[in-house]
This record gives structure tokens, C-alpha cells and sequence, in this order.
């Protein structure tokens, strides 16, 4: 049993039952995605405790991560590594989702455009430009946020070998060389600038080579964390201060004296720290077009030519990133900052400026020009470019962890594309066509268990999801929970199925076990209540379900009328089953009816099989509340019927035998059996006669309508009627000896025989067969009887009154 799911589905229920905010759901602490992810990475401390051996090295790359308290779960020894990286992905992308879809949630910035900004102050630095292009396109705002969680995200970086000396090695080399009269020997280089290895076909100390190959690699991996300012100061820190220059050039330039009056206009929009230092890099575009050309350099190390690339990503530097990205998330994150940056620039391109025309005013952006921002302008065509360039990984080769081919890094790029729609259908189709026996049981249920709790968070942010996809996601969940046995959490994504709920929670609850407690059953009702569904009609269609079902494995009410043998014969399993199933419908006072008339289907196949003891369970399930409060024309007659011949069967059953009769006994003890005897066969034969007499089942004014039912009813009088009268007259000859007048009395059952208006008589002669004979010769036995005891022929029809 997987405890997790019951985890998720209470922090789900926080936000089920009523309709909360967005900004609750988005919450960054007790939100929806921010729980969800919280338990992601729960489990994934517990998992990496449980079992030490096969923790990746990305398994704990959130830097916040906790481990204090953190307790051993035995289950979570057995997760496999594809379980552990299901994990870690939907850890992340709970993180993206809080992130993305609470910017999604705001209302845009509405403020001047770039263009309107450098039209009326063209000095205006690159930076301040830059903001106001990014507010002013909300897909750039898209991918700003989605690069800073790919950042968030990213595995901690290297650490190199600190080394405070530049090319120390190579120094010392260099001086040796010199002092002993022989520079420039050993294929060294004969200086020790920065590009030396661009002028000298010298090398530097297979040492300092190794260091500053392993320096690039830690500077670059800092850089895809987002930790910039870590990285000034390992260069500094390496004796390597215009390393940190160069890398600083990557800030924009930005002067805030010259741009307070435009955050004074916009109301301080932009929320730009006012310093009257200059910061970034005036000079930024020849800047860029130097990195450009470093980036494809041979004499470069792959790892310095990747951090050059990633500090200024253009299609041209694309091709020297990608020997060092090693992982889906790496491929993603160095398109995204290449789109960005490459809409950035063009737009920045586009608007000119003193900064951008190398510090000229020559082409100054005039009022007539700026009717709209290029930020906003070609958005459209844009965003196609966007999802182009971003469908290039789905036929990405990774070195590390999976690919887009897993369904969480497929779900991450619909997410990140805006097309969650097409997620759903894409998912759904998968479920259909096999995806369970394709996967892992545990991987699988992981997988679908992200689905459905995406699914739904998008549903309470009021997003559109497709009907059809989502109810089958959420169907093969549920399937997921019965297998795992939390049959407890299946009304809750039961409910939330927009056609088949109370179907599907009715067959869920058909699956209970015949022997589950009246109170798991009303508690399972109310949770189908406290998750919005209609009870009445939960407790309908199970009832409805379990019937279908199984009448299907029993034998057709046809045929050949039951022996006497089968009257107390044992129930079956599918008997008991059937009994049970109308117990959902004697919950509620609003479906007593439907309990009876269910009740009453039952009871007709039951007593036309001769299975009275299945009968007589069934008939101890109704309450008399339902009883009560129903019309007789609607099912209670028919009911009272049953319940009454049913009485009158167990008044046969505990009849003593006249051979128990204490002939032994001292008078007064055969006196006292006699008598008690004489009372329990006087009553006996007082209700057989009432019934009879009242016509049984042959006056159901419903049956005339329903021709199954009346032929089933005549069957019944068929089988009990002949069986009634023919035990009652052998009981009343056989205990003739000790009760007398019991000849007389079954001399009485020939009077309302033959009375037409009791229609007593065809209960013994119709299409199922003829038992007046056997009557007939019991009617013989009881008359030869009284002629023994010397009464005449005038008395045969009972003593005179």
C-alpha cells in the first residue's frame, strides 16, 4: 500500500471542498503546487536515506533541502531508480507550475512602451530598455521565469582546486627556463597574458591546463545555476581578475541618474534600485560580437568556449554549448536563454539609442517612429518561432537522466508552451492504448498520480481541460487506488469526473466484499456526499450494478418446478452477494422505496427457485421504516405477502413431530405437550387458512400490467400453495391421534379449495403441473380416517355446531 497517495489526496481535499482563491492556490508556502512539491521532496529525502547505494547525483539538487528529522521509510528501500527520477521531475515541476502560472494569474503591466521610453530620453541605458521590453511581452516573461527555475533546478556547482596564482606551474617553468639560459625550451609559451595561446604556438604546463580546463567547467556550471556573482569571485579568487571582468560584461549597462525621471512617470513600475554608480556594460555589443567569435575558437577548451557561448546565446554560439549539456533540463535551459536574449537584442537592435549606435544620436528614434513596441510587435510570429525551436527537443540525445520521451519532461514542455490541452489528449490516448503494461506498476501509478493532480490544479485555476481525456486520467487513478487498497480516497477523484462519477463510484463500491460492515458501506455513501455526488444515486446504482452482475451467474427462473429439497439448502456466495446488494438501497429513507421493489424482484426469483432460506435473509434486510412510509400499491402488499407465507413456513418448521410425543411422561408433562401442541397446530392452521383466503399473489393489480412478473407470481403460488396444503393435511392426519378434531380441520381446507372465489385450485392444476391428485388422496386418507373412528358419512364435513 502506497502511504503517498493518501498524502496527496489530503492535501488535495484542502482546496476540494470549497472554491479558493487563486493567490491561496499559488500560495508559495501552503499553495497547491508548493504542498505537492513539499511532499516530492519529503520523499525524496526519505527514499535517499532508505537506500543510499543508488541516489543520483541530481536526487537532491534543490539547494533548500532539508534532511533534519528525517525518518527511514522500509518502503522506500525497494524504489528504483526510474522511480527516483519520476520523483525528482515532478518535484521540479511542481516548483515550475507554482512559478509560471502565478505570473500566468497577474494582470500585465500596463506602462509606456520601450519605444515611447527612448523617444523622449535617448540615453535611456540598454537595461532599463530591456525591462520595459520583457513587461511589455508576456512570453518573454514566460521564458524569464521558466530560465530562473531551470536555474533553481540545476545541480549544485563544481567546485575547483583553489588556486590563488595565476598559471603558477607555467610561471615557474618560464623562470627556470630563464634563469638556466634556454627560454622559451619545452614547447612553453614564452608569456603569460591571457592570449598568449592566440599569438604563440607554445603551450602552458599540462598542470595549469587541466586547472583552467576544470576552472571553465566550474565557472560554466555557475553560470547555469544562475550563481553569476559566484563566479566573479572564483575568478578573482584564482588570481584571474579579468576573467571576472569578462565575464561581467554580460550586464547590461545600466546609469540610474539618467533614468529615475522615467520610473518617476511609470510610478516606480520597473522597481529599479536607484544607485548613482554606473553598473553593466556600456560597450555591450561589441562585447557580445567578441564572445561570438571566442565562443568558436579552437584554441579554447569545449568548456571555455561553452561558458563564452552561454554568457551571449545566439544561434551561432549554439553549436559550442552543446558538448556540455548533458542532461533534458540543460538542452531546455540554453534554448530558452537563447530565445530570450535573441528577442532581447532584436529588439534593442530595432530601437537604437546612444548607447546601441555606438554612442551616436545619428539615428535617433523620433516620436513619429515608436507607435508600437517591438517587443509587442510580431509577437505572434515569435511565439511560433518559440514552440519551433522548443519542439527541437523532443529529438534531443541526452548523456544523462531521460529524455523528453518521459512523460514528466513531456508534460513539462506542454506546460511551458502554454498547451496543457493537448498534454491531456496526448497523455490520455497513451492510458488508452496500453501505457499500464508497458510500465512499471509503481512507476506507472507515480506517473498517473502527477496527471490527475495536474489535471485538477489547472480545473481549480479555472483552466480549460478536455472532458473526455481528463475522465479517463482520472479513471485510471482511481484503478490505481483500488489496486493499492485506498479504496477510502476514491470518492474524492470519483468526484471530480465530469459524466460517469456516480457511475463509476457505484462500481467501485460494487467491488466491497460481501462481508464489509454496514458501517464501512454508510461511511463510503457519506464520502460520495462530502465529494458531491448525489447519494441516492450512488446507492441506486450499485444496487442496480451488483444485481446485473449477479443474476447473470445464477441459474434463470424457468423451467421445471424446485423440489422440496431445495427449500433449505444452503445460500450460495452470488445468493449472498445479491442479498447484500439491497442492503445500499436501505441507507437512506429516500431510496426505501426502491428497496422494496428490488426487494420484491429478489424475493420473486428466490421462492421461484425454492430457495425460501435465501428468502427469508432477504426478507430481514428491509426496515419496517420502509415498510411504513411506502403505499401499499407500491411494493409494501406484495412485501407483506412474502413476509406473512414466510412466517407461516417457519410456524411448519418449528412444529413438533407427533412422534416426540412423551408417552413416557408422567400424565401431567403429556398433558402440558399436548396441549402446547394442540395451540402451535391451531394457529398454524388458522394463518394457512387466512392466507389462502386472502387470495395470495393472485390480486397484484401491477402484475396485470407485467406479464414477467405475473407469470412469476403463479409459479410461486404453483410451487407453495400444493406444498402448504398437502404438509398442513399430513400434519393434521398424523396428529390425529393425540389432538382431536384434527380431521375436521383438515377437512376445512376442502371448503376453501372449492371455493372459485379463493381461487385456491389453480395453485395445483396449471401449466407447471398437477398436484390434485396427490391433495385428492389426502382428502381420501383424512374421510377413511374419520369412517375408522365410527363417524357417518353426514359427518365427514365436520361436527355439527
Amino acid at each position: 500500500m502506497d502511504a503517498w497517495s493518501t498524502t496527496y489526496a489530503q492535501v488535495l481535499q484542502q482546496f476540494h471542498g470549497t472554491k479558493p482563491s487563486r493567490e491561496l492556490i499559488l500560495d508559495s508556502e501552503n499553495g497547491l503546487a508548493s504542498r505537492l512539491e513539499e511532499i516530492c521532496r519529503r520523499r525524496c529525502v526519505l527514499t535517499a536515506f532508505g537506500r543510499i547505494k543508488v541516489v543520483h547525483s541530481k536526487l537532491l539538487c534543490s539547494r533548500d533541502i532539508s534532511i533534519e528529522d528525517a525518518s527511514i521509510n522500509a518502503n522506500e528501500r525497494d524504489t528504483s531508480y526510474d522511480e527516483l527520477e519520476a520523483l525528482r521531475l515532478e518535484k521540479n515541476t511542481w516548483t515550475l507550475l507554482g512559478t509560471l502560472y502565478t505570473y500566468r494569474s497577474e494582470t500585465p503591466a500596463v506602462g509606456s512602451s520601450a519605444g515611447e521610453i527612448i523617444a523622449k530620453n535617448p540615453y535611456t541605458p540598454p537595461h532599463t530598455l530591456a525591462s520595459r521590453i520583457v513587461e511589455s511581452s508576456p512570453l518573454l516573461n514566460e521564458l524569464q521565469v521558466v530560465e530562473n527555475w531551470l536555474q533553481d533546478i540545476a545541480p549544485l556547482p563544481q567546485q575547483s582546486e583553489h588556486r590563488p596564482i595565476y598559471r603558477m606551474y607555467t610561471k615557474r617553468r618560464i623562470q627556470q627556463s630563464r634563469r638556466a639560459g634556454r627560454p622559451g625550451t619545452d614547447n612553453l609559451v614564452t608569456q603569460l597574458d591571457p592570449d598568449v595561446l592566440n599569438r604563440e604556438s607554445g603551450t602552458l604546463d599540462s598542470e595549469d591546463m587541466a586547472f583552467e580546463k576544470a576552472l571553465a567547467f566550474t565557472l560554466f556550471s555557475h553560470v547555469r545555476s544562475g550563481r553569476l556573482d559566484e563566479a566573479f569571485v572564483i575568478c578573482r579568487e584564482s588570481d584571474q581578475p579579468w576573467l571576472a571582468a569578462a565575464l561581467r560584461g554580460c550586464i547590461m549597462f545600466h546609469w540610474a541618474p539618467i533614468t529615475s525621471r522615467e520610473q518617476d512617470e511609470e510610478g516606480s513600475s520597473m522597481q529599479e534600485e536607484i544607485s548613482e554608480a554606473i553598473q553593466g556594460n556600456k560597450r555591450q555589443k561589441l562585447w557580445r560580437e567578441t564572445c561570438q567569435r571566442s565562443s568558436s575558437n579552437p584554441l579554447f577548451s569545449p568548456a571555455m568556449r561553452a561558458l563564452l557561448a552561454s554568457l551571449c546565446p545566439t544561434p551561432r554560439t549554439f553549436p559550442a554549448l552543446l558538448p556540455l549539456m548533458r542532461t533534458w533540463e540543460d538542452h531546455l535551459w540554453a534554448r530558452v536563454n537563447m530565445l530570450q536574449q535573441e528577442r532581447i537584442w532584436a529588439c534593442l537592435e530595432s530601437l537604437g539609442g546612444f548607447w546601441m549606435n555606438g554612442m551616436s544620436l545619428k539615428q535617433r528614434i523620433t516620436a513619429g517612429d515608436e507607435a508600437e513596441s517591438p517587443a509587442v510587435s510580431g509577437e505572434a510570429e515569435w511565439s511560433h518561432e518559440v514552440r519551433k525551436t522548443l519542439a527541437e527537443l523532443e529529438q534531443v540525445k541526452v548523456d544523462q537522466g531521460s529524455d523528453y520521451r518521459h512523460p514528466i519532461h513531456f508534460a513539462q514542455l506542454h506546460i511551458i508552451c502554454n498547451r496543457t490541452d493537448n498534454l491531456f489528449v496526448e497523455f490520455a490516448q497513451k492510458v488508452r492504448g496500453g501505457l499500464k503494461e508497458q510500465t512499471d506498476k509503481r512507476l506507472y501509478a507515480l506517473i498517473v498520480r502527477f496527471y490527475v493532480h495536474l489535471c485538477l490544479f489547472l480545473r481549480l485555476l479555472e483552466y480549460n481541460v478536455p472532458l473526455l481525456a481528463a475522465d479517463t486520467i482520472i479513471e485510471a487513478y482511481v484503478e490505481v487506488l483500488e489496486e493499492q487498497g485506498h479504496g477510502h480516497l476514491v470518492a474524492l477523484y470519483v468526484g471530480a469526473l465530469s459524466q460517469s462519477a456516480v457511475t463509476r463510484y457505484a462500481a467501485y463500491l460494487s467491488t466491497l466484499g460481501m462481508h464489509t460492515s454496514k458501517q464501512e458501506r454508510v461511511g463510503a455513501l457519506n464520502r460520495a456526499r462530502e465529494h458531491g455526488l448525489d447519494v441516492n444515486e450512488v446507492a441506486l446504482a450499485t444496487a442496480a450494478s451488483i444485481a446485473q452482475q449477479t443474476f447473470g451467474l445464477l441459474p434463470r427462473n424457468e423451467g421445471s418446478l424446485p423440489s422440496a429439497d431445495a427449500f433449505a439448502k444452503d445460500l450460495s456466495t452470488e445468493e449472498v452477494t445479491l442479498i447484500r446488494s439491497t442492503e445500499w438501497l436501505t441507507y437512506q429513507p429516500d431510496t426505501y422505496l426502491e428497496a422494496l421493489i428490488q426487494s420484491n424482484n429478489m424475493m420473486r426469483y428466490f421462492l421461484g427457485m425454492g430457495r425460501i432460506s435465501a428468502a427469508k435473509e432477504l426478507a430481514e434486510i428491509i426496515p419496517f421504516e420502509a415498510i411504513q412510509q411506502t403505499h401499499p400499491g407500491l411494493g409494501s402488499w406484495e412485501h407483506g405477502s412474502y413476509v406473512k407465507f414466510l412466517k407461516i413456513w417457519d410456524l411448519f418448521l418449528h412444529l413438533p413431530r407427533v412422534e416426540e410425543f412423551p408417552a413416557d411422561a408422567p400424565p401431567v408433562k403429556r398433558s402440558e405437550w399436548t396441549s402446547a401442541y394442540s395451540n402451535s397446530l391451531s394457529y398454524l392452521v388458522d394463518q394457512v387458512l387466512e392466507l389462502l383466503k386472502s387470495s395470495w399473489l393472485a390480486d397484484d393489480q401491477d402484475a396485470v400490467l407485467d406479464e414477467r412478473k405475473l407469470n412469476e407470481l403463479e409459479r410461486i403460488r404453483c410451487i407453495y400453495i400444493p406444498e402448504m396444503v398437502l404438509r398442513l393435511q399430513h400434519v393434521l392426519h398424523e396428529s390425529s391421534k393425540i389432538v382431536p378434531g384434527s380431521l375436521y380441520r383438515a377437512l376445512e381446507l376442502v371448503r376453501v379449495l372449492a371455493d372459485s372465489k379463493f381461487n385456491v385450485y389453480s395453485g395445483f392444476v396449471s401449466q407447471h403441473g398437477n398436484r390434485m391428485k396427490e391433495y385428492l388422496e389426502g382428502v381420501r386418507r383424512v374421510a377413511l380416517a374419520l369412517l375408522e373412528e365410527g363417524r357417518g358419512v353426514a359427518d365427514i364435513f365436520g361436527p355439527k355446531s
